[in-house]
């Protein structure tokens, strides 16, 4: 038996199918799939050892681990492709453009995370904009009432405002980061050692479920509907705002030379310290391990 964990997500529904439809199942797999409400759920989880695995964002990876959880990102799974960006006035005309202004963000959040993590990236503190919070508000609606500069939202939040306004300008999307806002399958330390063959047995459904989407995409939106309680449309939407990652992306990724492991890892901690949220790792990089995905993308 397998234990997996995870608070509500697309990814975490995608496994769902994967177990409905028998993708798990046929690598010989036994999985216990539990919900929980939060990523603190999750942490209780691993340290009382009724946990062999959960799907969470990359920035909840690290957190874990900053709590003392030993733990192996082994799957990158979604990525956000259009879902977060940043809008701003027309006046603002790049990222650096932003500093001295006043910038809304849900305090906490991804959007929190890659407005701060876009900051660094182009070398600016993040004191350098006022970060208004916007908990319970929508920020796209600040924006257009002139009661911010620029405003970090979801792509709903950002079709509405540019109706309002469409002088409204795009400074940076998620989709410009891989795997920067992400959710990816991690297993206990111990894990990787007493039951590489269910790991690897995951990684294999993952493979599975990666063609189904890819195949049968209006199969899979139904499927993830009625798993989500969603209407089809907005599961539409979501699924258009995701990425997701096949075996052989994971196979360059997770190992040294590819993006996630040399770069996109440590810009997520540097915005996770900037926040607060944790206070640095060591050996940041021994928490990611292509070494499944490279073995059945290799075993092909």
């Amino acid at each position: 038996m397998f234990r997996l964990v995870g608070a509500p997500s697309f990814a975490l529904r995608l496994v769902r199918v994967a177990a409905a439809r028998g993708f798990v199942g046929s690598e010989g797999l036994s999985l216990r799939i539990r919900e929980v409400a939060s990523v603190e759920a999750v942490a209780t989880a691993f340290e009382t050892g009724t946990a062999d695995a959960a799907v969470v964002s990359s920035a909840e990876a690290l957190e874990l681990v900053a709590q003392g959880i030993p733990l192996r990102i082994v799957l990158l799974m979604t990525s956000s492709a259009s879902e977060l960006s940043i809008l701003s006035t027309e006046a603002v005309s790049d990222i650096g453009g932003l500093a001295g202004l006043r910038v809304a963000a849900t305090p906490g959040s991804e959007a929190d995370l890659l407005l701060r993590g876009t900051l660094a990236e182009s070398g600016m503190e993040p004191g350098s904009v006022t970060i208004v919070p916007t908990v319970g508000i929508d920020p796209g609606a600040m924006l257009t009432r002139g009661e911010v500069d620029a405003a970090v939202v979801s792509h709903q939040q950002s079709t509405a405002a540019l109706l309002l306004d469409p002088t409204l300008r795009t400074l940076y999307a998620a989709g410009e980061h891989p795997g920067f806002i992400s959710q990816v399958l991690v297993v206990r330390d111990s894990i990787s050692y007493s039951k590489p063959g269910q790991i690897l047995a995951m990684v294999r459904s993952w493979r599975d479920v990666y063609g189904f989407a890819r195949d049968q995409r209006d199969v899979l939106i139904a499927d993830l509907a009625a798993h989500g309680k969603q209407d089809p449309i907005a599961t539409t939407s979501d699924l258009d705002g995701l990425t997701l990652f096949d075996i052989e992306a994971n196979a360059v990724d997770l190992l040294p030379g590819g993006e996630y492991y040399d770069v996109t890892i440590g810009e997520i901690e540097t915005a996770l310290v900037e926040a607060g949220r944790v206070n640095g790792l060591d050996n940041l990089k021994a928490l990611v391990d292509g070494a499944f995905a490279q073995a059945v993308a290799s075993a092909r």
